[in-house]
């Protein structure tokens, strides 16, 4: 609007001076100054008359709008305005009238385009492919796994299940061990006493040496057996003895004794109900179930564990594949921004900003490797027990994709079975069974003791009587001390 505006104004004046020039035709009028002809025309338009170079106005700037350039003052019609520089020579005074004619704005024809300067770019290669070689894992060799050959190796191979699986071997053995108490056990205790007295009496049967020894040879036999009911038990016992001396009055020599019969022993309040070997028994059969239960949360945990680290291990091979692919669209990405640079149709910042999503891209996928790298190796841990076996440098491939199953679950149902399932459940019911035994053994402890105890024996005697015939010589006393006398004592 305001260029429409500037033109109209700028053709209204034309016209005015037409008139004026055209009216004053015979007497001499100053020439017009060119620059302020120049000045009188609107930007967008141009005279047949040429304009001197000095008196064009001039604009630093060629590709600016016209209407950027501000016109001179103008002069009002019939006035002549001085030139503003007195050294260009005036034109010769024409009568010819002036003509102005509007024409369509044009650039300047007489002057080419200049061409931009860009920076002389070179092209830079390609990077390389960043090295995804594992330390430790050789490729040559590949371990192929499903779920379930996974599962089996670590039930098998697995230390914390074998572990578990000792636990409850123990417990099953100190059970064992404990109900063993109520075999029946044979004793049998053999002596030998040896024993010599000096005697100070020739009536004590002692020999010329004034001593007498006795030697006595035992063989005691017994069979006990507890009650697993009542806490009472039961002895068979047979003690014999024999015995050899040197006493001269013994008629028989050696001499056998013996002794056989049952002994019963019950409880009558005190550890009748409960006592300390049932108590024992009681709370380690307890505790074999807490092992069971022990070694079954064990292996869901192991079993969850090796499920987990499975799919782990599928979603990080999935996820390296993925990693790889962006960083191949990167770099050819990066390979047709490098050329469109070079050809000059893209700004060098371009390809910076590539470079930086490349090497975001290679982080991303060496992060991708060692993700790829832990997973393997938590399943191993798993599933091998040595870690010298040749298996921990072979890479694994899952070989089963995971699957979904849109059934619905009962709720109700579910917590009902997990009450009735779960081993951490059942542990500490037992741990509550357990405590329950332990107050009423030492509940009972607190009662009086009173046993009732019964024995039936019987006792024998036998030997071997003396048959050699013992001498002995008395000398008698009289005057003649040639007389002798002798005596025997048969």
């Amino acid at each position: 609007m305001l260029r429409k505006s500037l033109s109209s104004i700028v053709g209204a004046s034309a016209l005015i001076i037409l008139i004026a020039t055209g009216s004053s035709a015979q007497t001499t009028t100053p020439t017009p100054n060119p620059a302020q002809q120049d000045a009188t025309r609107p930007p967008s338009t141009q005279q047949n008359q040429s304009i001197p170079e000095q008196a064009r106005p001039t604009n630093p700037n060629p590709t600016a709008p016209p209407a950027e350039t501000a016109p001179p003052a103008q002069a009002p019609p019939g006035v002549s305005v001085p030139p503003s520089n007195p050294t260009i020579e005036q034109p010769a005074p024409s009568t010819t009238p002036i003509v102005t004619t509007e024409q369509t704005p044009s650039t300047n024809s007489t002057q080419e385009p200049r061409q931009p300067v860009f920076p002389q770019t070179q092209s830079q290669p390609l990077p390389p492919m960043p090295n995804l070689s594992r330390l430790g894992i050789r490729s040559d060799t590949v371990l192929s796994l499903t779920m379930n050959e996974a599962i089996r190796r670590a039930l098998e191979n697995n230390n914390d299940i074998e572990v578990a699986r000792n636990d409850v071997r123990l417990a099953e053995t100190t059970l064992r061990s404990m109900t063993g108490v109520y075999d029946p056990i044979l004793a049998i205790t053999p002596q030998v006493n040896y024993l010599v007295q000096a005697q100070q009496s020739s009536l004590s049967g002692a020999s010329s040496s004034g001593t007498v020894s006795t030697t006595d040879f035992q063989w005691n036999p017994s069979v006990t057996k507890q009650f697993t009911t009542g806490g009472g038990n039961y002895q068979f016992f047979f003690n014999n003895d024999r015995r050899t001396t040197t006493s001269l009055f013994n008629q028989i020599n050696p001499v056998y004794s013996a002794s056989a019969g049952v002994t019963f022993t019950q409880p009558l309040w005190r550890n009748r109900s409960i006592d300390f070997n049932r108590h024992e028994i009681r709370i380690q059969r307890k505790r074999v179930e807490q092992s069971d239960a022990d070694f079954r949360r064990r292996t869901i945990e192991v079993i969850s564990q090796v499920q987990r680290a499975y799919w782990d291990l599928v979603f990080a091979l999935h996820d390296l594949q993925n990693l790889t692919e962006n960083l191949n669209l990167t770099r050819e990405l990066y390979r047709q921004t490098e050329a469109r640079v070079v050809a000059g149709a893209s700004a060098p910042l371009e390809r910076a900003e590539v470079q930086t999503e490349l090497a975001n891209r290679e982080t991303a996928l060496l992060a991708g490797t060692r993700t790829v790298t832990n997973a393997e190796n938590a399943l191993k841990q798993l599933i091998l027990r040595d870690t010298t076996a040749p298996e921990w440098s072979s890479p694994i491939t899952p070989t089963d994709a995971p699957s979904f199953d849109a059934a619905p679950v009962n709720l109700t149902d579910a917590l009902d079975e997990a009450r009735k399932n779960r081993p951490e459940l059942q542990r500490l019911r037992l741990q509550h069974d357990i405590n329950n035994i332990d107050v009423q053994y030492f509940k009972n402890q607190t009662k009086p003791r009173i046993d009732i105890q019964s024995t039936v024996a019987t006792t024998g005697l036998s030997g071997t009587p003396v048959s050699t015939a013992v001498g002995t010589s008395v000398p008698i006393i009289s005057g003649d001390p040639n007389a002798n006398a002798s005596a025997f004592l048969l």
